[in-house]
This record gives structure tokens, C-alpha cells and sequence, in this order.
């Protein structure tokens, strides 16, 4: 009886085929995320009704920058508790690989959101005000770094990139994926879904009240980040874009603040 011992190379090269096809395999395919179910999507939306009701408590007479930075940070801290649960469950395959390209997308996403925003603004006021941190005496809040630059421009964009894209868009994803069987309804569901609670958070924690055209602004802007991952699966790409929109103002509001021109103090930050 002649024994026919397998190939070594052989046996070495499919195992490298199954590892790179297992290695393809992303977050968007149908059956994939498991572990994500409705029991998530409800703890995730409960804990963002949480927080928001805690947030406005604590500034319903908050006057100082300190008051409306910890009442941030509970409600940061609400939201980061979901998906802290989540990616214990399990990480969404390569829903954080990075590429190059994520910092291109992100960054043209995030001016033309922008861009939007501002044409929004200057269509309901009849003018473009040049943003401002200073306030109506023209002298700088105190503490004014705390919120412009540590909240708005850096936590706030971190924070709620994980939350609504990262966790309750892959959530929301997953479980209409299984209930359609389509995922292309499925991404449509979901991305106006996250959308809707990401325009909800910023009519709620926006300070002096955000307009209707500005609730516009924060939804297109939440259905532009969702896009983002959705198209290429990543997540890079929609913090990144983000950063840029929040980035941006915080930087005009500097120079503004610095040649000491009249402007606005709040924005779509």
C-alpha cells in the first residue's frame, strides 16, 4: 500500500488562503456581529435617554464652565458604558482597520459638512457671523479652553463617534440585517435611526438652543458620518470628518477671538 504524504508547501499555502479569506471577512456581511442584538440597541438607547435627562438637570441653572463640563462628562460617560459592553461581547471585524484614505474621506467629508452648516446659518440669519469665544463684553469666558477646545473640539467628537457610529449604527446594522435579510435596507434603517438620536443629543445639550435649520445641519451631519462607515466599513473615517467639522469652527472662533471681531459665541461646534 503506497502512503501518499501530503505536501508540506502545500498544506502551508491553504491555511494561508483560509487565514486571508477569514482576514476579508467584515462587520457588513450578512450573519456577522452575532452577539449584537436588540437587548443592546435598547441598553444603548436607554443609556443615551439617561444621560441626556441627567444632562439636563444638571444644567438647567448651571452658570460656570465647571458645571457644564461635568454635566459632559456624565453624559460621555453614559454613553461610553454601551459600548463598553459591546466590544466585550465582541469587536466588529475590521470596523477599526485604518487606512490612508479614511484621513482623505474624512477630511473632505467633514469641511463640506461644514460648508453646509455655515450656508444653513447664513440663510436663516441673512448674514455669515465670524465666530467668537469671547463673550458680549468681548473679554474671554473664564475657563473658555475647557469647553471650546477640550469638550467641543476633541472628547464631545470622540465620544459620540464611538457611540452612534462605532456601537449603535453596527448595532442598529446588525439586527435589521437579520430581521430584512437585506443590507441595504439594513444600512438605511440604521444610519437614519443613529442620525435621529445624533440630532436629538445636540438639540438637547446645545447651549442657548440649537435652530431648525441647525437640527438640519446635525442630522445631515449624522447621516454623512454613517455614510461613511458604511461605504467602507471603517470607523476612522467618520471621527475623522468630526474632528474636522468641530475643528474647524473652534479655529475660525481663535482668530476671530484673536483679531477681536464681532461674532457669535455659540455655533454648530
Amino acid at each position: 500500500m503506497n502512503d501518499v504524504l501530503p505536501d508540506p508547501s502545500a498544506t502551508l499555502e491553504a491555511q494561508r488562503v483560509r487565514r486571508r479569506r477569514a482576514s476579508d471577512h467584515m462587520w457588513l456581511e450578512r450573519g456577522a456581529n452575532r452577539n449584537w442584538g436588540w437587548p443592546l440597541v435598547a441598553g444603548g438607547v436607554g443609556a443615551l435617554a439617561l444621560g441626556l435627562g441627567v444632562f439636563w438637570f444638571l444644567t438647567r441653572s448651571a452658570t460656570s464652565p465647571v458645571a457644564w463640563f461635568t454635566a459632559n462628562v456624565v453624559l460621555w460617560l453614559a454613553l461610553l458604558v454601551p459600548v463598553l459592553v459591546a466590544f466585550r461581547l465582541s469587536i466588529p471585524r475590521q470596523l477599526f482597520r485604518f487606512r490612508w484614505a479614511d484621513v482623505i474621506l474624512g477630511v473632505s467629508v467633514g469641511l463640506m459638512v461644514r460648508m453646509l452648516a455655515d450656508v444653513l446659518l447664513r440663510s436663516e440669519r441673512g448674514f455669515l457671523p465670524w465666530p467668537t469665544l469671547a463673550d458680549g463684553t468681548g473679554q474671554l469666558p473664564e475657563l473658555w479652553w475647557l469647553d471650546s477646545i477640550v469638550s467641543s473640539a476633541l472628547a464631545a467628537p470622540v465620544v459620540e463617534e464611538l457611540f452612534f457610529r462605532a456601537f449603535l449604527l453596527v448595532a442598529l446594522y446588525a439586527v435589521f440585517c437579520r430581521i430584512t435579510g437585506s443590507p441595504a435596507a439594513a444600512g438605511v434603517a440604521s444610519a437614519l435611526i443613529s442620525a435621529a438620536l445624533f440630532m436629538l443629543l445636540h438639540v438637547v445639550t446645545s447651549d442657548g438652543g440649537l435652530s431648525t435649520l441647525g437640527a438640519i445641519a446635525m442630522l445631515v451631519m449624522g447621516l454623512a458620518m454613517a455614510g461613511l462607515v458604511l461605504v467602507t466599513g471603517r470607523f476612522w473615517g467618520a471621527l475623522i470628518a468630526h474632528l474636522t467639522f468641530s475643528g474647524i469652527w473652534v479655529t475660525l472662533a481663535l482668530v476671530g477671538t484673536a483679531v477681536g471681531s464681532v461674532g457669535t459665541s455659540t455655533g454648530l461646534s
